[in-house]
């Protein structure tokens, strides 16, 4: 049971009104226990007001939402009541659910006519994962508005939220690029890309000299050049790391939901190609993983597969989380290693690990940088606290400056870029790798 706003005003109207006759009347020594049993009697009212309330039990019946959402997208989720009761009834509700689902308003509530109704309310998530809504708190009133019934009721469903995944849509141009490839058609991006011999063609004066087929030129008094085709059904391993590196916080969401868009941006891009996709996550242990292929449905799974990760607070084993994996992928493979090259705690172990996968497979690292350090290092210090900031942000860019250098020294390319940008930065390094059959 529950009590309203109107029964305190009410309760308090009545002991002005009764203390104002009795100072009419002017009746001594009974202020007191006249206020009193007003008072009872308006709680007399107010209980039996709350038994005329339907019990909650009886008025919910089902939660209807899509099972899945976006970061920033909105849900509506429809709640279908019974009022059983033969006159209109104040419903009110309130499911039980994470505040980053963003429900608006908190606590719906409607007037039901007899039969059947309606309660709607919107969510708003700003995080991905799996969550549950339910279970379901519900109000409801009685016919004077006085007081009402409360219970929980045990209803409960999940919803799915996916990340955002901007730059999906940001590399549909390079995705249209590579269908061009796929029909056969030369585009200055990609030209002269392939090691697979194809045909031979007159020369254009945008071939690269080095595709001129000299013998054929002779032959045909004319110069000829080279065509090849694409390769195609290679293989692309994108490795996420879910450790401490990656929790840190970019334009208000971790490193690793950066890396994870990046991530499913460029499989889009690879199964366009031809490519066989596949994807781990990872820290000291292995997070999550869907093995490559080469259909278009690979980075919806990939999605599927990862969308409940988290980066967990420790140092992350990349050998030993997925070298077991990578040692029965014996062909040669563009490795795309997601992480961040400022965690001195991550970088020592990388630079063991990244060495030994270069042996055998191309290595791309991609990390998400964070402008506002980029900026701090910059700035001119005008305090002592200002000043210790700036070494510090200075020092940060350093350390992923010279693990850059290293990792250069030993084959890796290291693409980074801030948050928004690494996607496209990605699509362009992939089709380089392509063009230049580096695989």
């Amino acid at each position: 049971m529950f009590v309203t706003g109107r029964l305190a005003i009410l309760a308090a109207l009545a002991a002005l009104a009764v203390l104002a006759a009795l100072a009419v009347l002017a009746v001594p020594g009974t202020s007191l226990v006249a206020v009193g049993l007003a008072d009872l009697v308006i709680l007399g009212v107010a209980a039996i007001d709350a038994l005329a309330a339907p019990r909650p039990g009886t008025v919910s019946r089902e939660r209807r939402h899509p099972p899945v959402a976006s970061v920033g997208g909105e849900v509506e989720v429809t709640l279908h009541v019974t009022n059983p009761a033969g006159r209109p009834v104040r419903v009110a509700v309130r499911d039980a659910a994470v505040p980053s689902l963003g429900p608006d308003p908190r606590r719906p509530a409607a007037h039901l006519r007899p039969g059947t109704g309606r309660i709607s309310y919107r969510l708003r998530p700003r995080r991905r994962g799996l969550f549950e809504l339910g279970p379901m708190t519900v109000r409801t009133w009685g016919p004077l508005g006085l007081a009402g019934r409360q219970a929980t009721v045990d209803l409960r469903s999940e919803l799915k939220v996916y990340p955002e995944l901007r730059g999906r849509q940001q590399v549909e141009g390079r995705v249209r690029r590579s269908r061009l490839l796929e029909a056969g058609t030369r585009s200055a991006r990609v030209r002269g890309g392939g090691l697979e011999f194809e045909a031979l063609r007159e020369y254009h004066p945008d071939d690269e000299f080095r595709r001129i087929n000299w013998a054929a030129t002779a032959r045909a008094g004319k110069p000829i050049s080279n065509v090849y085709r694409e390769e195609r059904n290679q293989q692309v391993l994108l490795l996420l790391d879910a450790g401490r590196a990656m929790a840190g916080t970019i334009a208000g969401a971790p490193r690793f939901e950066h890396a994870l868009d990046a991530a499913v941006a460029l499989a889009t891009l690879a199964v366009e190609v031809g490519d066989r996709v596949g994807t781990f996550a990872f820290d000291r242990r292995l997070r999550g993983s869907v093995p490559p292929r080469a259909d278009r449905g690979q980075p919806g799974r990939i999605v599927d597969a990862l969308f409940e990760v988290e980066p967990a607070v420790v140092s992350s084993d990349l050998l030993g989380s997925v070298g077991g994996i990578l040692a029965r992928y014996r062909r040669r493979a563009l490795l795309v290693l997601f992480t961040d090259l400022a965690d001195e705690g991550a970088v020592e172990p990388l630079m063991r690990a990244v060495p030994v996968l270069a042996r055998r497979h191309l290595v791309l690292l991609a990390e998400v940088t964070d402008p506002e350090v980029a900026r701090l290092a910059r700035v001119f210090p005008s305090s002592a606290d200002q000043a210790f900031v700036k070494a510090s942000a200075a020092g940060t860019e350093h350390r992923r400056e010279q693990a850059a250098r290293i990792l250069a020294r030993s084959g890796v390319e290291v693409v980074d870029r801030p948050p928004g940008e690494l996607a496209l930065a990605l699509a362009d390094a992939y089709l380089r790798v392509k063009a230049f059959g580096r695989l």
